[in-house]
């Protein structure tokens, strides 16, 4: 069996976190040692994206997004997972039409009075 790639899409505004990064690199590695595959670098694909708000624009906005990604990467995938920190919109979205996605779950960071509050990266939620 040949190696391929498997590209992770990023959807958000803002850069995915390191430890994030470093967290999801750990759970693929442990679900292809599970299933016997072997898999080749692992991408990444950041998308700025600002989402709609109505299903159908949402849906379009997923429609552009696999057409730009499937010229740019067919034949050379063996996985690809949807990843980002989703509006309800969204998650209504990929939940309502079976999407495979993960989400990263942050928590709070400490913060004084009047300091603006930063989020620390937890974990991911995989659906």
């Amino acid at each position: 069996m040949s190696k391929k790639d498997v590209l992770i899409v990023w959807l958000s505004r803002h850069p995915m976190d390191r430890d994030a990064l470093e967290a999801l690199k750990v759970d693929i590695a442990a679900g292809v040692k599970e299933s016997g595959d072997k898999f080749g670098e692992l991408l990444l694909e950041h998308k700025n994206i600002t989402w709609a708000t109505d299903l159908k624009e949402i849906s379009k906005q997923f429609k552009e997004l696999d057409d730009e990604l499937v010229k740019k990467y067919t034949d050379k995938l063996s996985y690809s997972l949807i990843t980002g920190v989703f509006p309800a919109q969204v998650m209504y979205y990929l939940v309502k039409n079976r999407m495979q996605f993960a989400t990263a779950v942050s928590i709070p960071a400490p913060a004084k009075e009047g300091e603006t509050r930063k989020f620390k990266f937890k974990e991911w939620l995989y659906w």
